[in-house]
Formats: C-alpha cells, sequence, structure tokens
C-alpha cells in the first residue's frame, strides 16, 4: 500500500514498528512496539513512564514534550509511525483535540497530530485513551473474538468506549460512550463509581487526617474489615452496575471488560458487580476484568495507527 501524504510504501502483513505514547493527566507513557506480522499479537519491546505537570507544560507543550521523550529512539530505530493515546476527546481524523477539561490547559482545540508530524518526520494518529483500551482488548484482549462490547475505565473518572459490529464506535461528535455523565440515582456514574469518589467519602467519613487511595482502601478491607471501606465499596460497586443496566439496554453487549487502576482488585470487584448486573438485568452479560490495564493505552494506539497509515487490521 502507497501513502501518498507521507510518501512511503507499506505491504500488508509485513513487520511493523511503532513507538506508541499514552498521555494521561499525571504521567505519560511511552514504548517501543512491534507486531511481526498482522497474525501475531503487538509485542511492547520496551517502556518508560514519566510524571508531568500539565499546568506547567500546558496543553500546547505537549508535542515537544513528548518528543523530548522519544527523540534518542526515533534516532536509533527503525519506526513506521508514532501511535497516541491521549486523554481528551479526539478527532481520530485529524489528531486534533477537540475537547479537553482544565486537567490540561489550553488542550481543547490543539492539532496534536500536525505538531508531532513536524516534530518527529513520522506519520502519527491519535486517539482517545478510553478508546485505545476498547481497541488492545478487542484485538488482543478479553473481548477478542466478539463483534460487540464495552469497555469502560474506573480511576480518576469512569470512561467508556464501544465496539459495534466489529468497529470502534465513534459518535457523531466523537464523543461517544462518554458514560461517566449517565446520572445515577441522586449522583453520576463517575461520582459514584470512580476511585476518585470513592476515595473522597471515605476520607470524609473516617475523618482521620490520613490521605487514602484505592490501594490503602482495600487494605483496610482485607486486613481490618473496615466497615466504611466496606460500604462504601459496596455503594461503588451498585453505581458501577447502574451504568452497566443502562448501557446493556441500549447497547446489548456480547461482554463487558472493565479497566483502570482499581482492577487489580478484580478479585474483590469482579464478582460482586457481576452479582448486581444480573440482578438488574433480564440476560446475562459477563463481566470481566479487562486483559490490559497497565498497557492498553499504547497496545490500542498501536491497532489504531496501523490501521489509519498503512490500513492493515
Amino acid at each position: 500500500m502507497y501513502n501518498s501524504k507521507y510518501g512511503l510504501l507499506y505491504e500488508r502483513g509485513i513487520k511493523v514498528k511503532a513507538i506508541c505514547v499514552d498521555i494521561g493527566g499525571t504521567a505519560i507513557k511511552y514504548g517501543l512496539l512491534e507486531q511481526k506480522n498482522s497474525k501475531q499479537k503487538v509485542e511492547v519491546l520496551f517502556k518508560d513512564s514519566t510524571d508531568w505537570n500539565p499546568k506547567e507544560i500546558d496543553g500546547t507543550g505537549v508535542s515537544k514534550f513528548v518528543y523530548d521523550l522519544i527523540k534518542d529512539t526515533l534516532e536509533s530505530e527503525n519506526i513506521d509511525f508514532v501511535g497516541v493515546s491521549t486523554a481528551g476527546v479526539v478527532d481520530a481524523d485529524t489528531g486534533h483535540i477537540v475537547y479537553a477539561n482544565d486537567n490540561i490547559p489550553n488542550y481543547t482545540g490543539y492539532p496534536l497530530k500536525d505538531e508531532l508530524e513536524h516534530l518527529t518526520k513520522k506519520p502519527v494518529a491519535v486517539e482517545n485513551d478510553v478508546n485505545s483500551a476498547t481497541l488492545a482488548e478487542f484485538h488482543q484482549g478479553n473481548t477478542q473474538g466478539t463483534q460487540s462490547n464495552v469497555c469502560l475505565t474506573i480511576g480518576t473518572g469512569v470512561g467508556g468506549g464501544a465496539i459495534l459490529a466489529g468497529e470502534l464506535f465513534r459518535g457523531h461528535n466523537h464523543s461517544a460512550m462518554e458514560v461517566g455523565y449517565i446520572p445515577i440515582d441522586d449522583t453520576t456514574l463517575e461520582d459514584g463509581g470512580s476511585t476518585t469518589g470513592l476515595v473522597r467519602r471515605c476520607e470524609a467519613r473516617l475523618n482521620n487526617n490520613e490521605p487514602l487511595n484505592g490501594k490503602k482502601i482495600f487494605d483496610l478491607i482485607q486486613h481490618e474489615q473496615n466497615k466504611v471501606c466496606i460500604e462504601e465499596v459496596d455503594s461503588m460497586v451498585k453505581t458501577i452496575a447502574k451504568g452497566l443496566e443502562i448501557i446493556s439496554y441500549v447497547i446489548d453487549p456480547e461482554k463487558i471488560v472493565l479497566g483502570g487502576g482499581i482492577m487489580q482488585q478484580s478479585d474483590y470487584l469482579i464478582l460482586r458487580i457481576q452479582k448486581e448486573l444480573d440482578q438488574l438485568i433480564n440476560k446475562h452479560i459477563p463481566v470481566e476484568a479487562a486483559k490490559h490495564l497497565n498497557n492498553a493505552g499504547m497496545v490500542g494506539a498501536f491497532y489504531h495507527a496501523k490501521k489509519q497509515i498503512i490500513g492493515d487490521d
């Protein structure tokens, strides 16, 4: 396949190597990924991560910051393209950031693809982070082999992605599956179902002036059977299940996968979420933890970029 924009000739099915980047609100992951042929899984040859302060660097400085992280690899490796997964609403066709909240100031409207292509001199493709995670699970994760599925990531907020009829569903305004806004009782799926919300509620009720995080909350449950933490996790589970109920009646997926750092506790959470969902809907839709908890953004960015640039699934 000849890509006229970049003046490059690709042969479908051959080995492809790429640098992939996952831009989050507090950290940026990046690595070298390779697929030996189209029938093989994508392998992460190496990866690294760096913390960053978006409010200091500003959204308009993202491309230069990313370039500085990957330029040594660009010079030392024979790279076919750069794939990017990022927070924010993304126009995947143009690689522009349609909308981003204040976690990354001045990111809305930023032409990330164009800026990175100028710096790297390589083809670049950009996709939303949850959509990237959805693609990772679909191509070589726990929704592989399905034709319709839902992927939710649970962390600072709650994000969603969906595969319908074997294709990623983005929506007319590039913002399909913004499920965090779904109203649930007197709250939203994001407020009631996110790790951030869980931590906030536990801190308010325990009132012991000790900062918490998801891991500490589950440690308190495991080692101390802490009643407050158990109750708040139960509330979180119920909220997530109610959100999945609504999504299930709209999309009717074959499978649901849940990602995000809190799924390190999948042994505790998944069975409870499955039980709640089974009581709410008139069909059984299996719920599983996502396979790619840490590399999801990079792996999904690889598949998106390969399809957009090379035209090879």
